[in-house]
């Protein structure tokens, strides 16, 4: 049989590895982005759990064999055979096998792990960041996870490509705070940190985990919650955080925050996964 695909007729045999793909067809799947530092993988254990409770949600078989032991030998032999040993920035993708429209026949998976070069995570700077209204995040049983029905992401950097700022910070459907393009958001005032919870429908992050599971013992007290974005006006102290590092935000909307903090070697320690 035959198609068009980019102005050209072809064999529909051709466009197998599309067609059959339901990641493709209907964003039937996750993924994880996954570091090496220093010949290390620092949250795999967050990493794994994160994917597992995202199987579960969607009904995908886990294959026998498909365990964190596993995964961990596979992520440094590739590293190893692609040259990146010391550091590498790896992406996990799993979708639900061919067959099926909407409603699946199978729910046994296929994976796949690819590497490429990185930077060690590190502290940086955020120059501008602006709120994206366009398009708005709803919770759900499937809003904490990395799905590969990514749109709202998309949109949000193309809008912040557009603006010509650092970030945009998404809002839920009610006008609270939910999270960056493609990180976290935390605020600190007076020794109160805050994030949104996952009810605004943000992504559970790894380093966001990791923050909310040390920051008992640097903070007074530790608030998540939904908060409107007028809450951020009033910070001290506002950043953002993912795999890649945490990002000090100078200035949201033409406010100014504070970029010098003391909690510098902290972030850095989190970033390593060793606290």
């Amino acid at each position: 049989m035959k198609a068009v695909f980019n102005f050209t007729m072809v064999e529909m045999d051709n466009l197998s590895e599309y067609l059959d793909n339901r990641a493709f067809r209907y964003g039937d799947g996750l993924f994880e982005t996954i570091i090496v530092q220093n010949k290390r993988i620092p949250f795999l254990k967050d990493h794994y759990e994160r994917l597992l409770n995202g199987m579960q949600i969607l009904q995908m078989n886990v294959p026998a064999d498909f365990s964190r032991d596993y995964l961990q030998r596979e992520i440094m032999q590739l590293c190893k055979l692609v040259g990146l040993s010391d550091d590498a920035r790896l992406r996990l993708q799993v979708w639900r096998k061919p067959g099926g429209l909407y409603t699946p026949e199978s729910n046994d998976i296929d994976f796949l792990l690819t590497a490429f070069p990185f930077t060690r995570p590190r502290v940086s700077i955020k120059n501008r960041l602006i709120f994206y209204e366009d398009i708005r995040l709803h919770h759900s049983i499937l809003s904490p996870y990395k799905t590969s029905s990514a749109l709202p992401y998309v949109m949000a950097g193309i809008a912040r490509k557009s603006a010509g700022v650092d970030d945009v910070i998404l809002m839920d459907v009610y006008g609270h705070i939910a999270e960056c393009v493609a990180s976290n958001i935390f605020w600190i005032k007076e020794n109160v940190l805050y994030t949104p919870s996952l009810e605004s429908g943000c992504i559970a992050g790894i380093i966001r985990k990791t923050i909310l599971r040390e920051a008992v013992l640097m903070f007074s007290e530790v608030k998540e919650d939904l908060f409107h974005k007028e809450a951020l006006f009033t910070a001290d102290t506002i950043f953002t955080c993912n795999v890649a590092g945490i990002q000090l935000v100078k200035e949201i909307n033409g406010v100014s925050f504070r970029t010098d903090t003391p909690l510098t070697d902290w972030f850095v320690g989190l970033l390593s996964g060793n606290q």
